[in-house]
């Protein structure tokens, strides 16, 4: 049995399916830098850092399980006035609100999970006028249970911020609604009881990025906060772990991010979206000098790297990115950009852009997306994995949200600093 002995230098890497639980396996180099074991820290550890696999096993079965049926969504069915004489399934399928086809609404409607005016219909050719209200009543599915109460790092009575563990969504989205940082807060009286309103990100953190996460729990709070983001008076530091150890010690990434094609999920993705090079008409005798400027595809986008730390040994480095900008995954955009990706992002590579190669990963049921398919069952299959290109909630990379600084929204001039301790690998 392999120990962890004073002075080895430690590799750690988490298993990102059980993020409840935070232990971690170590790869374990001697003084030469060759790889002399495995090591185990977190509950885990015997006393010496030896691994007690049985008990890893264990829990990972035990967490796979650790599931529980929500209460159902219901979904207003668009915001696009009905222009009558029209039917409910001629609207339904003039919407984009939820993607579904023509024969997956008429199944809807038959199983009797849509309402007009709150009133149950099975006729999908029911007449709408102007006043009709229609919903989409979605069945109960299951969804991972939070085993652990979110840690609160700071707090006062307009505001607090939590420390957001990776797999956990922010914000309600197809496949998660009660398993949100929105609803917990919402919901537990550990957050609402003393809330002056309901508690309310005011930013997001992706699904695999974990750290400070800031609530308002006040009108007055949610509004300045949110005028601070925009305005960008509020300073949002992450550490990363990326490939390559070779990497300058700093870097300021400014390629603009906007979205590209992408095979599913709406047709688009957002990416990387270099400026294209300036060709100059030699023949033209315009005098316009804006008429060779390219128009921007994405928007404007800034990074400011450091290097906190590199591992020659496995070509990786620790870097802090502060990001004046927040575009949906620009660290992980910016840093694929600029040849160094997050290690174990399965969606963005060297490039910036995402990889639609198809791939294997774990299976979801079908009610648990919800998805739009002319099967009425899964044939019996006891496949495990499926077939598809990754998307942006699959994890596998270490993103923390490690420091906030922003200004106190009800008190002039004062600043308030919150830190998230980092997991071991971006220490």
């Amino acid at each position: 049995m392999h120990l962890l002995q004073p002075g080895c230098i430690v590799l750690i890497a988490s298993f990102d399916d059980v993020p409840e639980h935070q232990f971690r396996i170590s790869k374990v180099y001697n003084d030469d830098g060759i790889i002399s074991g495995m090591a185990l820290t977190g509950p885990f550890a015997g006393e010496y850092g030896e691994p007690d696999f049985d008990s890893v096993v264990r829990v990972i079965k035990k967490c796979k399980n650790q599931t529980k049926t929500n209460s159902g969504r219901v979904y207003p069915c668009g915001k696009k006035p009905i222009q009558p004489p029209q039917t409910l399934l001629n609207y339904l399928v003039s919407l984009s609100t939820l993607g579904f086809k023509r024969s997956a609404w008429e199944r809807r409607i038959l199983r009797g999970v849509v309402y007009i005016n709150g009133v149950q219909t099975l006729n999908v050719d029911e007449p709408l006028n102007s006043y009709s209200r229609v919903t989409y009543h979605r069945p109960p599915w299951k969804e991972p249970l939070l085993t652990h109460e979110l840690e609160v790092l700071h707090q006062d009575e307009h505001f607090f911020v939590l420390n957001k563990p990776s797999g956990l969504p922010t914000m309600p989205s197809q496949t998660f609604h009660e398993y949100t940082v929105l609803n917990i807060v919402r919901t537990a009286g550990t957050f609402s009881d003393a809330a002056a309103a309901p508690p309310q990100p005011v930013h997001r953190l992706g699904v695999g990025t974990s750290g400070v996460l800031l609530v308002a729990t006040s009108l007055q709070a949610r509004a300045s906060l949110s005028c601070a983001i925009r305005e960008r008076r509020v300073t949002k530091v992450y550490r990363a772990l990326v490939k390559g150890a070779d990497l300058p010690d700093a870097m300021r990434i400014s390629c603009p991010i906007g979205p590209v094609p992408f095979p599913i999920g709406g047709g688009s993705l957002n990416a990387a979206c270099p400026l294209p090079a300036v060709v100059v008409n030699s023949t033209s005798t315009s005098t316009d000098d804006t008429s060779n400027t390219p128009a921007p595809v994405g928007k404007h986008s800034l990074s400011l790297v450091r290097v906190v730390s590199r591992n020659w040994n496995d070509d990786t480095a620790v870097v802090e990115v502060e990001i004046p900008t927040g575009r949906p995954h620009q660290i992980r955009i910016h840093m694929a950009y600029c040849g160094h990706p997050l290690v174990g992002d399965p969606l963005y590579m060297t490039g910036g852009v995402p990889d639609c190669t198809i791939r294997a990963f774990p299976k979801r049921m079908r009610e648990e997306e919800d998805m739009d398919t002319d099967e009425e069952n899964d044939n019996g299959s006891t496949e495990t994995n499926s077939l598809r290109v990754a998307l942006p909630r699959d994890v596998g990379y270490t993103l923390h949200a490690y420091k906030i600084t922003f200004e106190h929204p009800t008190i002039n001039g004062k600043w308030v600093t919150v830190t998230a301790p980092p997991p071991v690998n971006v220490r």
